[in-house]
């Protein structure tokens, strides 16, 4: 899910104009899945077909018991989300 160094140590970056933070650095494959999900959203508003209500995301842990979820997100196709959603990925 996130890039990491040999010793599985998760990178960051920072972002931010006035006041600077780390962020965690997604892998280049989930980067790629997630580029690639949300142009579907911002075609499917273009189109104006209203296929999809927005994007569920999830970060989940394998346990032996189950599967464990860390972190569930949601983003909606509404408001000035799309905008948002375009930067983020580069359109």
């Amino acid at each position: 899910m996130f890039e990491a160094s040999s010793d599985l140590a998760v990178k960051t970056k920072q972002i931010g104009k006035t006041k600077l933070r780390n962020i965690l650095c997604r892998s280049l494959e989930v980067d790629a899945l997630f580029r690639a999900e949300c142009a579907k959203l911002i075609e499917d508003w273009k189109q104006k077909a209203f296929t999809y209500d927005g994007l569920i995301y999830m970060m989940l842990v394998e346990e032996p018991e189950g599967v464990v979820p860390l972190y569930i997100g949601k983003a909606e196709t509404v408001g000035n989300f799309l905008l948002r959603l375009a930067r983020l990925c580069g359109y």
